[in-house]
């Protein structure tokens, strides 16, 4: 078998250059892993936690005529957990309240508003008769029959309506005891800016 046009002198320079790249390399990573691995850490970890915000604006959308369809604007979900109230802070509420445009008996229910009443039962009504005669409407509806929307709400005196923060509070999946549920989240306002 012929070598070809290499001579034995260059193969084994050419093993022999490989075999160092391979070695620089290897010497390299045992530097960098073992050798100065303290002070790369630090320059490495200092890297990964930096947070560089890049603000952005959505653009505005126009119509043909330059009329403004659709714009951007950040608001602000202001909301409280009535739970987690200090009696200290009671003083700042007129404050906050003129801040938020609310007077300070409806920032004073909405406070004070700890717990989600159950839902009223009805009281067990008589069986229809067999054989009803025709269509019949009991239209005389009883205060405790009523539903929960028209019950006024009385917390500490002050009479509100219940249904002003119902949709607007998250409360606790599980009743007490007496079927009530803590109120975690009650919206305040909607229309704080940034």
């Amino acid at each position: 078998m012929s070598k070809g046009f290499a001579s034995s002198s260059r193969q084994s320079l050419l093993v022999v250059l490989v075999l160092g790249c391979f070695a620089c390399v290897g010497a390299r990573l045992v530097w960098l892993h073992v050798i100065d691995r303290e002070a790369l850490l630090k320059f490495v970890s200092q890297a990964r936690y930096r947070i560089d915000p890049l603000p952005g604006r959505r653009g505005e959308i126009v119509d043909a005529n330059g009329a403004k369809l659709a714009i951007s604007r950040s608001l602000i979900v202001l909301g409280v957990d009535p739970q987690m109230l200090r009696k200290e802070d009671e003083a700042k509420w007129p404050r906050l309240a003129s801040l938020l445009g609310l007077s300070s008996g409806e920032l004073a229910v909405i406070f004070n508003t700890k717990v989600r009443p159950a839902a009223l039962r009805k009281p067990e009504s008589t069986p229809a008769p067999a054989n009803p005669a025709g269509v019949v409407l009991n239209l005389n509806v009883t205060p405790a029959e009523a539903p929960l929307s028209s019950q006024p709400l009385i917390v500490n005196g002050a009479v509100g309506d219940a249904l002003d923060s119902v949709d607007d509070a998250d409360v606790d999946p599980m009743p007490d005891a007496r079927g009530n549920r803590k109120i975690r989240f009650a919206k305040l306002s909607e229309t704080v800016t940034e």
